[in-house]
């Protein structure tokens, strides 16, 4: 261990204080007095607050840890308080001032590029104040922070994981800045940031890295970055691969804690599927450098089957420079480099390998691929070691059963899943000359150019924030309808074959005596959980029975009562032979309260879960509805891409996610898209006025043309590239301005007949009838699928709806299943014999479409002419047989289902 790093760990404590005190220094903005000082008409109460100087005043909070004293060797003593009151950008050029509050006020103005100097007419209203997201969309008001401030555990400061959850809790319901349109980081996001880059700055000093003048201080990133995909993506089934991925989360966790506590060097400021960034401080020297690595190695091992590769970042970066009149010397911090770099392969210590197999015959464990399957794990091809971690996971499931692991209790009555994949295209809204750059401040004026938004470390660190928070949301909130309330516990008593043995916390496959089949947890003493969804079971049984009108659980209690089971362990090295029998002796129910969906990421830029595929429709419109109404005045700049990878439950795990990983790697390119009308709306429930944009590809978006309040017009966010290139120059738009790649038009004054440059927002969906199908999901340099006869796909997102308007015109209710096969076995093959790609012959094919529709034998009336016509253009362009794939042969709704499936 360096001696270097011991000091950090000597001074431990003062450090962690100075990091906290650094989480304080902006507190007073969690005030209301401030939220009325800086509004557009104060009270006169409140006109003369001082935000560094009374932010205690009439809180009923203890100030004791106020006078908490910070010392560090060399340097003269400070407190809380004096960091609070005198933590501003200017104290940075007072040389009479104390380092430690001169650095903390470096810090600021060096987090601070943000600052934009908005108008003051931009200010908000007293009683009307807003947060937003980095893309305009406001969805908190301010209020009662004076009550959540004084619920901050003060006595506490010396408590790091304590004060800090708790400030971070407050401070995500307060502003750094109130003005519009920078309202958009809130005092969580600036006091976290400017706390990383304080605390590092004072780890650079106790290693001797002292810079006289705080004004230059450095920054450096280290990171750590693993690839996900290949530590725990190829699992062969969901405990796996979730038991791998908190495997590897604790790893990170544990580099968290090393950095962070232990040995306090800088903070964690950016987390994904793949790895950690952390800010250090700027140290040269290669031999502390070689330590840091070296402990971080040491720290993160992975018991040798992944061996860790830290970097740290060769450019150093300062932020604001510390001239403010030389803005063109800021520097903004290079994050997207890593973010976007390539992830180091992985490998395993030959060194471990080596030794675990050292005296061993035997087979691979089928998790890790490195380890010996051991004899004392049963007959399942598995080490100790991943057993162990395996059935931990089982054994905490069992102890709470508030959510599900396993695969057969997430299928549908069909007996299908669907993994569920999304992805927001971040990348180019966290580098400088990003999509940041598009969002105004301040538009151009004839004596002054347009202000627009900078790229700071504390914007960046908010768009990657709410777009993780947008899927976590859609984890949380969106999927709670779908609870389940019901789980069955079977008594048995179990008649070994052989010396067969169950073990307890693991799944199995019971077989009742004709051959209706399912899947039991054994959870010691005699005692089975169902762990399969109830409804598939029940229709299992009334498939070889009459019809019951018994709701599900009642069904199967009537019929497992007093059966002999047969009982199969279908991971084990002989699962084709039963274990032997299980003698059931009663049955209860049990009440339940968990989600049949299993969340697998909700990272900044990535989502994936299984979920039942009678659900995957609804919840990807949900998402929809969700992306359009938080991301809808940047969702040309800001693409959705989802994708639904549907098929049978026991469907190996890894194929699954190798089709989801294959949709995401679509990246979405630039189209050009024609606006045919424009259309101005009045303001709707949420408060917002709407300009609907309809082109010529049958699309239609409604954009948000002002803020929450139905009144402000929102003049910074809804811009649209216009043009077919770079240099594309609109005219009489007072509303434009020059961005990163081209000019940009506000959404109110793009005009019938603009062409604009988007970036489109798509969906995709395939069923894997077997593994190998997960190959066809490859992608063309136009975004297109591979195969010709998908080519039609992705569709764009707001096909999704179309989707259900099609199968509403179409569907069992209309056709029966047998006319929906023959007409399209008529199309597919006339469009084989066809070249239907011709110009010349789309008007033919249309024709004949028509007739073939036209003729079918309807339940009911024909469809109107605006409903026949859709359904004809879906004929031409392939989407109906898409539609019919997707409802009637994948999710197979029948006319009793229909109106409970697709929102139909």
């Amino acid at each position: 261990m360096s001696k270097d790093l011991n000091i950090l760990a000597e001074n431990r404590d003062a450090l962690l204080l100075a990091e906290v005190a650094a989480w304080l220094h902006d507190m007073g903005k969690c005030r209301d007095e401030h939220i009325d000082n800086v509004s557009q008409c104060p009270s006169s109460k409140n006109e003369k607050y001082d935000y560094k100087r009374d932010y205690v005043n009439s809180l009923n909070i203890d100030t004791n840890f106020l006078n908490e004293q910070i010392s560090f060797e060399y340097e003269k003593i400070v407190t809380i308080k004096e960091l609070i009151e005198k933590g501003k950008p200017r104290s940075s050029n007072k040389p009479n001032e104390k380092w430690l509050i001169r650095a903390l006020g470096r810090c600021h103005a060096s987090a601070h590029i943000e600052k934009e100097e908005a108008p003051k007419e931009y200010k908000q209203k007293n009683d009307n104040t807003w947060i937003s997201t980095p893309f305009g969309y406001e969805y908190e008001k301010i209020k009662k922070l004076n009550s959540r401030l004084e619920n901050i555990p003060f006595d506490k400061v010396k408590k790091r994981e304590i004060i800090i959850k708790s400030i971070k809790d407050t401070f995500v319901h307060a502003l750094g800045e109130t003005r519009r349109p920078i309202n958009e980081i809130t005092l969580d996001d600036w006091s976290g940031i400017v706390a990383a880059l304080y605390k590092s700055s004072l780890a650079g000093l106790l290693l001797g890295h002292k810079i006289d003048n705080p004004n230059f201080l450095k920054w450096r990133f280290l990171s750590v970055r693993l690839n996900s995909e290949k530590i725990w993506g190829e699992s062969s089934s969901i405990p796996i691969l979730l038991a791998r991925k908190e495997w590897m989360e604790t790893g990170l966790d544990n580099l968290k804690h090393l950095l962070e506590k232990t040995y306090p060097l800088g903070n964690e400021v950016y987390r994904d599927e793949n790895g950690s960034v952390f800010v250090v401080p700027y140290i040269e020297e290669s031999e502390f450098n070689k330590a840091l690595k070296d402990l971080i190695i040491e720290t993160m091992p992975y018991d040798g089957e992944i061996q860790v590769h830290p970097t740290i970042q060769d450019e150093s970066w300062w932020g604001q420079y510390y001239d403010r009149k030389s803005p063109e010397e800021n520097k903004v911090p290079r994050i997207s480099s890593i973010i976007s770099g390539d992830i180091p392969s992985i490998s395993a210590n030959p060194n471990n390998v080596e030794k675990w197999w050292e005296g061993k015959r035997c087979s691979i464990c089928t998790v890790s691929h490195l380890r010996p399957a051991d004899s004392r794990s049963s007959n399942r091809n598995i080490s100790d070691y991943w057993l162990k971690k395996v059935t931990g996971r089982a054994k905490e499931w069992k102890r709470q059963q508030e959510s599900t692991i396993w695969i057969d209790e997430v299928a549908d009555s069909n007996g299908k899943i669907c993994l569920l994949v999304g992805k927001l295209e971040i990348s180019c809204w966290l580098k400088k000359d990003g999509y940041i750059e598009t969002l105004l401040v301040k538009l151009p004026e004839r004596d002054s150019p347009e202000i627009k938004k900078t790229p700071s470390f504390a914007r960046i660190s908010r768009v990657w924030r709410t777009t993780k928070k947008f899927w976590e949301e859609v984890k949380t909130n969106d999927l709670d309808k779908y609870r389940i309330d019901k789980r069955i516990k079977v008594f048995v008593e179990f008649k070994p074959e052989e010396s067969n043995k169950i073990q307890i916390n693991n799944s199995y496959e019971a077989v009742s005596e004709d051959d209706i089949r399912f899947t039991i947890f054994y959870a010691g003493n005699n005692e089975y959980i169902i762990i399969e969804n109830l409804e598939l079971i029940a229709k299992k049984i009334k498939s070889k029975y009459k019809n019951s009108d018994k709701k599900a659980h009642e069904l199967i209690k009537e019929y497992l009562r007093g059966q002999n089971l047969k009982i199969y362990d279908p991971d084990g090295k002989k699962r084709d032979k039963p274990l032997g029998s299980l003698q059931v002796s009663d049955i209860i129910f049990e009440d339940a309260n968990y989600v049949p969906v299993i969340p697998i990421l909700a990272e900044p830029s990535i989502f994936m879960a299984i979920v039942p595929a009678d659900k995957a429709l609804d919840i990807g419109r949900m998402i929809k509805k969700k992306y359009e109404e938080e991301m809808g005045k940047v969702r040309n700049r800001l693409p959705l891409t989802l994708g639904m990878v549907f098929a049978k439950s026991h469907t190996p795990i890894s194929s699954l996610m190798d089709a989801g990983r294959r949709m995401l790697k679509n990246t979405s390119t630039v189209q050009k898209w024609k606006v045919r009308s424009v259309n101005d709306e009045e303001p709707c429930a949420s408060g917002y006025m709407f300009r609907t944009l309809e082109f010529e590809n049958g699309t239609k978006w409604k954009v948000p043309v002002t803020m929450r309040d139905g009144q402000t017009k929102d003049i910074w966010y809804p811009y649209f590239y216009f043009g077919d290139n770079e240099d594309s120059k609109p005219e009489s738009r007072e509303k434009s301005f020059k961005g990163p790649d081209g000019w940009l038009v506000h959404a109110s004054e793009i005009e019938k007949g603009d062409v604009l440059r988007i970036l489109p927002s798509t969906f995709d969906f395939e069923f894997l009838d077997s593994s190998s199908r997960r190959f066809e999901v490859y992608y063309d340099d136009e975004g297109k699928r591979w195969d010709k006869t998908k080519s039609s796909r992705p569709y764009l997102l707001e096909e999704l709806d179309e989707f259900d308007k099609i199968w509403s015109i179409v569907g069992p209710k209309k056709l029966n299943r047998s006319q929906l096969k023959k007409i399209m076995y008529l199309l597919e093959t006339k469009r084989e014999e066809w070249p239907v790609e011709d110009k010349e012959n789309v008007q033919v094919f249309r024709n004949y479409a028509s007739d073939v529709l036209r003729n079918a034998n309807w339940k009911q009336a024909k469809p109107e002419n605006e409903d026949f016509d859709k359904i004809v253009n879906a004929a031409v362009t392939e989407k109906l047989k898409d539609v019919i794939e997707l409802y009637m042969d994948i999710l197979k709704i029948s006319e009793n289902e229909q109106e409970d499936n697709g929102g139909i």
